[in-house]
């Protein structure tokens, strides 16, 4: 059985936190990672879809 359309972006927002998190700790350690950014980035705009 397949997830909702809310447990699916309450997932994606779990995860969008998760994720931001991972980048601050880095950016703490001034390492940056591009590829992170653009997931973080990408996250967040799908869940400003309608």
């Amino acid at each position: 059985m397949g997830m909702t359309d809310r447990q699916f972006d309450s997932y994606q927002l779990r995860l969008l936190r998760d994720l931001e998190r991972i980048l601050a700790d880095l950016k703490a350690m001034n390492v940056q990672n591009k590829d992170l950014e653009t997931l973080v980035e990408d996250l967040k705009n799908e869940l400003k879809r309608p």
